[in-house]
C-alpha cells in the first residue's frame, strides 16, 4: 500500500511558491497542489521493542537527559558510549528522535 502524501507544494510559474500540510487532501478543492513529501519521509519511524519504549519512556518521566541515555557516565566521566545491546538495533539518531518525537516509536516483536 502507497502511503498518502502530507505535504503539498503550491507551483506558479514553475516554482514552488508554498508548502502545505494537509490532514486530508480534496481533490476538488486543492487541485493546485503537487504531493511533496509522505508522513514517512518527514518524520520516519524508529522500531523497538515495548521493553525499550518503556525504558525510554520512564528515563524521560524521570528528567534523564538526552546524554545520560545514549551514553554512560561515572562522576562526569564518560565510561561508555551508545550501549548498542540495551538499543539494539536502533542507532544513536534513531533513539534521539524517539526521545523527541516519542509519537514516531512503534513496537515491534522482540
Amino acid at each position: 500500500m502507497k502511503e498518502k502524501p502530507v505535504a503539498y507544494g503550491v507551483i506558479a510559474d514553475g516554482r514552488l511558491v508554498e508548502i502545505r500540510y494537509l490532514r486530508k487532501y480534496n481533490p476538488d478543492k486543492d487541485y493546485d497542489l503537487t504531493p511533496l513529501y509522505t508522513r514517512d519521509q518527514l518524520q520516519p519511524t524508529v522500531e523497538m521493542t515495548s521493553h525499550q519504549k518503556k525504558n525510554l519512556l520512564t528515563m524521560k518521566e524521570n528528567k534523564f537527559s538526552l546524554i545520560e541515555i545514549v551514553a554512560e557516565f561515572d562522576d562526569g566521566n564518560l565510561i561508555k558510549d551508545f550501549d548498542e545491546f540495551c538499543w539494539f538495533p536502533m542507532t544513536e539518531i534513531q533513539l534521539v528522535q524517539a526521545w523527541l518525537h516519542p509519537e514516531t516509536i512503534k513496537i515491534v516483536d522482540e
